[in-house]
């Protein structure tokens, strides 16, 4: 029979995660340690990236690297499950901010419209779409 987990503490789910044995309660423990974080997570996320699906799929791996995790986590005192979890939304956040900066974001339109001198006008394109560094936008 499935044990009862909605009165156990984030740090209780994950140490259940930690320990336990059974595939089937490990993703129940994840999944109701979901259930009490995502929509906080996401909202984290999305100030950070201005892209609510972005958020969406950075969120849905942050708790995957909790899950593939948990057998590292010590449960001290001063490393909250919530801390950990948003540690990890943040890393993952600007990972993507620096991938983004790092890929050029080019509009279909730039491409359909090159026409003989298409490298010149690509070009343009993605240097007209550079994401501003989050320096650029905080002082914007």
């Amino acid at each position: 029979m499935a044990r009862d987990l909605s009165g156990l503490t984030d740090e209780e789910l994950l140490l259940l995660c930690r320990d336990a044995r059974d595939g089937d309660e490990i993703r129940r423990a994840i999944s109701a340690l979901a259930g009490g974080h995502h929509p906080g997570v996401v909202r984290y996320l999305t100030r950070f990236l201005d892209s609510r699906e972005a958020a969406e799929d950075l969120a849905q791996e942050a708790f995957v690297r909790i899950y593939k995790h948990a057998r590292e986590y010590r449960g001290e005192a001063a490393a909250k499950v919530s801390t950990w979890l948003y540690r990890i939304a943040t890393n993952l956040a600007l990972n993507e901010i620096r991938d983004r900066k790092n890929r050029p974001r080019v509009s279909p339109n730039v491409l359909l419209g090159a026409g003989h001198d298409g490298a010149a006008e690509l070009q343009d394109g993605i240097a007209q779409r550079r994401e501003p560094a989050p320096g650029e936008r905080a002082e914007a």
